[in-house]
């Protein structure tokens, strides 16, 4: 839902730019599907992450997933300088959906590759 809003306002914000943008530098998360990188709040294009007290299932068996999805984003993004290209905004609270890579490597596509984030179908190539 947070996605949506933020698109939704990112648009409303950028409809009559077309300036591209790309943003740079170390990045610190602050929930398993945003970080701030460069002022910027970073929405990963693409993916969509576990949220806080969402519930996961290993078996039968639930486990804390969301302190896990952030700390394996951190560790994605520790790699090297985070590269964004955004896609939507930013809006007025300075978010922005972005494609983004670190060492080029897609973050969205290895963030869903270890199992703590789906695709998101409208936004994938």
């Amino acid at each position: 839902m947070r996605r949506l809003i933020a698109a939704l306002l990112a648009t409303v914000a950028c409809s009559s730019s077309a300036m591209a943008l790309t943003i740079t530098g170390r990045a610190e998360v602050i929930e398993s599907d945003l970080f701030i990188l460069d002022g910027y709040r970073v929405f990963l294009f693409g993916a969509e992450s576990v949220e806080d007290q969402q519930p996961c299932l290993i078996g039968m068996r639930q486990w804390e997933c969301y302190p896990a999805a952030v700390r394996q984003l951190q560790t994605i993004l520790d790699e090297g300088v985070v590269t964004c290209d955004v896609m939507s905004g930013p809006n007025f609270l300075m978010e922005v959906i972005a494609r983004c890579t670190v060492n080029d490597t897609d973050v969205a596509d290895r963030l869903i590759r270890a199992g703590f984030a789906m695709p998101v179908p409208a936004e994938t190539d």
